[in-house]
């Protein structure tokens, strides 16, 4: 099984949509991918998921509990021992720490441009789609 971190925006597409990021949540809650997450990841993910905006989504609270409930339980928790502030949004290092300290293959985001180079100590930065394409 794969590790990945999967940063919050594919976690929001996957729950609003159909494509791409939804097969990438698929793979999460039939535990095929190994989803890492610090604590500081959980914490943006449950807050984001809250927004009043989405509820206008039909099931939409409903499937981000299952999905919060799922990465708990069966996701692997890290701790991040250093921050390597590469990130040119500081809010994205956090994801690359864990990506690090679980040992990921793979970060799986939507927004790319935050991210450095394609990859950073081993670990492959991809949109969903280049995720699914090289895993295939």
């Amino acid at each position: 099984m794969k590790n990945v971190v999967v940063d919050t925006n594919v976690i929001v597409s996957g729950l609003i949509g159909k494509g791409k990021p939804r097969q990438i949540l698929d793979m999460i809650l039939l535990r095929r991918l190994n989803a890492c997450y610090s604590s500081e990841m959980y914490d943006e993910y449950e807050g984001v998921l809250r927004r009043r905006k989405f509820t206008k989504y039909t099931g939409f609270e409903l499937e981000a509990a299952d999905f919060l409930l799922v990465l708990r339980e069966s996701g692997a928790i890290v701790l991040p021992q250093a921050s390597c502030r590469v990130c040119s949004d500081p809010d994205d290092d956090a994801f690359l720490d864990a990506a690090i300290a679980g040992g990921a293959q793979y970060l799986i985001t939507g927004n790319k441009k935050h991210f450095p180079l394609h990859s950073f100590r081993g670990i492959r930065i991809v949109s969903p789609s280049e995720f699914l394409s090289l895993i295939k």
